[in-house]
């Protein structure tokens, strides 16, 4: 009898042990998955751009500002702060185009054609391709990219 009760006292306590197992684990899934990182809540300040629409735009004889990055890389996650600063002070419009986006050989074609190495890239393009871009990249200040976002 003493045997019986301490077998069911003992399953009881390993129900309720494995249940809040599962329930942190569910937790901290959920956490995870559900929170942007500072990368990609900054980027939300420009307008998602792809391979196709961004020719579509050159071709229409537009003239944008356009962000070339990905958030795998440190220099573009130490630069988005600043360019997301001075696009809300400038009240710009930046287009962001995701080099680790689904049309890498597009976009590796688009930045050889445009003489862009490395990102993160903040140029300023219209018909005929790029007409001048930031040059110090990830070291620009705030002032500096304030500065390149107010000039045509």
């Amino acid at each position: 009898m003493v045997l019986v009760v301490m077998s069911k006292y003992k399953i009881m306590i390993l129900c309720i042990s494995l249940s809040f197992l599962i329930v942190c684990c569910v937790l901290v899934i959920f956490l995870k998955s559900s929170s942007l990182t500072d990368y990609q809540k900054a980027v939300q300040a420009y307008r998602r751009i792809n391979m196709e629409e961004l020719e579509a735009r050159l071709e229409k004889n537009e003239s944008i500002y356009l962000y070339i990055g990905r958030e795998s890389c440190p220099y573009c996650r130490e630069f988005v702060p600043k360019l997301t600063q001075a696009v809300s002070e400038k009240n710009s419009i930046v287009y962001y185009l995701d080099s680790e986006g689904n049309d890498k050989e597009a976009i590796k074609q688009f930045r050889k054609l445009q003489g862009i190495k490395t990102v993160p890239s903040l140029g300023y393009y219209n018909h005929r391709g790029l007409v001048r871009k930031l040059e110090k990249g990830s070291q620009a200040s705030i002032e500096e990219i304030k500065e390149f976002l107010r000039r045509r």
